[in-house]
């Protein structure tokens, strides 16, 4: 997915409108197949933006699919009470390995241009420092090697 995103930065959606329909049908919550195909499949020669819409359902969830297959997987793992309390119920807790979610993030180019590296030295007008952002701050100067 990395090598298709760096020729087309939505993939696997075609474009950015794409991308933002599909978004739309999954945020907070997944739509139902009726809503997915009377707005992204029917809309598409009605009320969307030109191939901002879905040939079918179908092409919207393999498109899902093709996003989650490339990205790292969650976990569930059961916490259970303490063997001393009262019978608790189980939670289930969701994660995922924050390393490889770091890394997910660090090859994203879409992100390259709003990362910062290094440490910066800011001043106003009146050249008096001054501090905004950790990047800004004396700590990662006396932490960062060079």
């Amino acid at each position: 997915m990395l090598a298709q995103r760096q020729h087309l930065p939505y993939y696997p959606f075609t474009n950015v409108r794409q991308y933002q329909l599909a978004q739309s049908l999954t945020t907070p919550r997944l739509e139902a197949n009726q809503t997915i195909h009377n707005i992204a499949v029917l809309g598409q020669d009605r009320f969307l933006s030109e191939n901002a819409g879905f040939q079918s359902v179908a092409q919207f969830h393999s498109c899902l699919d093709e996003m989650a297959s490339v990205m790292t997987p969650w976990q569930s793992i059961l916490i259970k009470g303490d063997d001393n309390l009262p019978e608790q119920e189980p939670v289930r807790y969701w994660l995922r390995d924050s390393l490889a979610v770091l890394q997910e993030i660090l090859e994203n180019p879409e992100l390259v241009d709003h990362c910062v590296w290094g440490p910066v030295r800011q001043r106003n007008s009146e050249g008096e420092r001054v501090y905004t952002d950790m990047h800004t701050g004396d700590w990662w100067w006396k932490v960062q090697v060079f």
